[in-house]
């Protein structure tokens, strides 16, 4: 992470402290701190993150949340059992535009930008320069060894005296002023660059020599010491995974088994006998119910929606029926007076159920046996009984059932065939009841009678 830039981000991670699994859509309730070089921490100013993916989130930096060369980051959720945690936790910033190249705050790294004590360079330095020889310029002017000039031995064409010189300027070709001008702007060029790599360079180096020092010692002491933490952190969570945790779920997941063997067989079973073969949801539910209630009962035929006052007060005003109710218990507690006319009503029952009753239930014992001898003789000598029609005779019959039966067999016509015995109505025409027969010359039988015809 570059050093006070903006358009930077920190990565977090939300997961579940007893399961371990990643948590997602939790971006609301995720906020975070940073700590800039060890200070106090404050509320990052993306207040929520955006979601990522598996868990991951992302906080946008501001460029003076970046502003420091160790940055601690803080997040945290507001839901329960979830646990966020900075991917890393401590960031150590690098300048600007840091490469293995050189630092520009720009990031052009074509031409040195400003330094300390010096102007920055905007221009091209061989831009002052004009008319350099190319290679090919070069090679096109180059002879052969043979053909290099030998003072000793080679003559000059058309020179016969060279006098002395005395000054530079006696000879041709050196005295050409741009060639000289542009000799300058090299050499003075060139004076700027070793002043910058002698002196201003160094001090830069010396600068990040001393940024990476402070980085070894962090990552030779106070890393390490801060790893140690985690690792112990780290080996208490697997004392928990290990021993605590496994005991914890087991008793978690007996419990989630009788849930489920509830949820799976006994609730289904209860919730289909409580709805019926014809339960819908639609118009059985208890919403469907009340909806039904609140828009259809006060409006209903038959429901009123007056108050109980209001119909208190229509009762004791208008109620003819109330009027009698009152009238009718007036009444009621004169004839309950001592010689009112319930009581005396009640003195003539006690005189009945008293004497009159019992005198005439005694009277009603007093039958002797001569009586009753000549109600049975009336019975036996007067009374007449109706002889069975077409049906069987029963299992269980009554003293007269049986005694009509055993009349009928005698005074009605009966017949007889080789397999079939036959009782006839009055009409000696109509069997009224049967019964089958059987001979085998040894045994006769005849089956039980069974209802004609």
């Amino acid at each position: 992470m570059f050093k006070n830039v903006t358009g930077q981000k920190i990565r977090v991670f939300a997961f579940n402290i007893t399961t371990g699994a990643a948590v997602t859509g939790d971006a609301a309730n995720i906020t975070g701190k940073v700590a800039i070089d060890h200070a106090a921490a404050g509320a990052i100013t993306d207040t929520n993150p955006a979601e990522v993916e598996d868990g991951y989130y992302l906080f946008d930096l501001t460029q003076a949340e970046t502003n420091g060369d160790v940055l601690d980051f803080y997040p945290e959720s507001s839901t329960g059992s979830v646990q966020v945690i900075g991917v890393p936790g401590t960031v150590y910033t690098v300048p600007p535009n840091f490469t293995t190249l050189g630092i520009e705050a720009d990031g052009d790294l074509t031409k040195v930008n400003t330094l300390d004590g010096h102007t920055a360079q905007t221009a091209d330095h061989t831009a002052g320069i004009a008319d350099i020889p190319t290679v090919a310029e070069f090679n096109a002017r180059t002879l052969v060894a043979a053909s290099y000039f030998d003072p000793a031995a080679d003559t000059v064409a058309n020179v016969t005296t060279v006098g002395t010189t005395t000054t530079n300027t006696d000879m041709r070709g050196t005295d050409n002023a741009a060639t000289e001008a542009k000799q300058d702007v090299i050499d003075t060029n060139v004076d700027a660059i070793l002043v910058d790599t002698g002196t201003t360079l160094d001090a830069k180096i010396d600068t990040l020599d001393t940024n990476v020092d402070a980085i070894l010692v962090d990552t030779g002491t106070t890393l390490p010491a801060s790893l140690a933490t985690i690792d112990t952190n780290v080996d208490a969570v697997l004392v928990d995974t290990g021993t605590t945790l496994p005991a914890s779920i087991a008793t978690i997941d007996g419990n989630v088994d009788a849930i489920l063997v509830d949820t799976g067989t006994t609730l289904p079973a209860r919730f289909d006998g409580v709805e019926g073969a014809t339960f819908s949801t639609a118009t059985d539910s208890l919403e469907a119910i009340r909806n039904q209630g609140d828009s259809a009962w006060p409006t209903a035929t038959g429901f009123s929606t007056h108050s109980a006052a209001n119909v208190r007060t229509e009762m004791d005003s208008n109620s003819t029926q109330l009027a009698a109710i009152v009238a009718d218990t007036n009444e009621l507690q004169t004839d309950l007076t001592d010689g009112g006319r319930l009581d005396l009503l009640i003195d003539s029952i006690l005189t009945d159920t008293g004497t009159t009753l019992p005198a005439q239930i005694t009277a009603l014992n007093d039958i002797s046996t001569a009586d009753v001898n000549a109600q049975v003789l009336d019975v036996l000598n007067t009374d007449t009984i109706t002889l069975p029609g077409q049906t069987a005779p029963p299992l269980a019959p009554t003293h007269r059932e049986a005694i009509s039966w055993l009349y009928k067999v005698l005074r009605n016509r009966t017949s007889q065939t080789a397999t079939t015995w036959s009782v006839y109505a009055d009409n000696e025409s109509t069997v009224d009841a049967k019964a089958t027969v059987s001979d085998d010359g040894t045994t006769a039988i005849k089956q039980e009678i069974v209802t004609g015809p």
